[in-house]
């Protein structure tokens, strides 16, 4: 069962309405970003996990909603077996889990995970900082009063000194 509300109908009622205004020679071409095809007021977004954004969010939140009780945290990656198709999925020959998402995470010493990341391609690619660097800025600036927890993060290490 899927469950729609009324945010659902008059979003669909809008592009409809839109359909019938905005002529293109392919209904894909609404979401275009050519610029004599594109219609501005259609949302665009570069992000991949747009469609899981409000679960992973609310996951997020819930996870942290009592505080970070834990001093010693760590950083870590997990692979996340998936099958389907997305365009999140990686590959990595060699690896237990072969297909699936990267995800990575934080988490106290007893393995209670604080901060989720999942991975969806190059996050801050003006920052110019590594791969590992950023992500090891990015996961613990989510949570509350930093500066009284240890956080360790062994593989990014080697990604941060190169």
């Amino acid at each position: 069962m899927i469950a729609i509300d009324c945010t659902d109908i008059a979003h669909f009622l809008e592009l409809f309405l839109l359909s019938g205004y905005h002529w293109v020679p392919k209904e894909d071409y609404n979401w275009s970003t050519a610029d004599n095809l594109k219609v501005d007021i259609v949302p665009k977004s570069d992000d991949k996990l747009v469609t899981i954004a409000p679960i992973h969010e609310e996951l997020g939140g819930n996870l942290r909603q009592f505080g970070t009780f834990h001093k010693k945290l760590s950083i870590d990656e997990l692979k996340v077996p998936y099958y389907g198709h997305h365009t999140c999925k990686m590959s990595i020959k060699g690896k237990s889990i072969r297909l699936g998402f990267k995800i990575w995470m934080l988490c106290s010493s007893s393995g209670y995970p604080y901060v989720i990341g999942i991975y969806s391609g190059r996050m801050n690619e003006l920052s110019g900082m590594p791969l590992g660097e950023d992500v090891v800025t990015q996961l613990p600036s989510k949570i509350a009063d930093r500066s009284r927890h240890e956080i360790y993060f062994y593989n990014f290490l080697h990604r941060i000194i190169c």
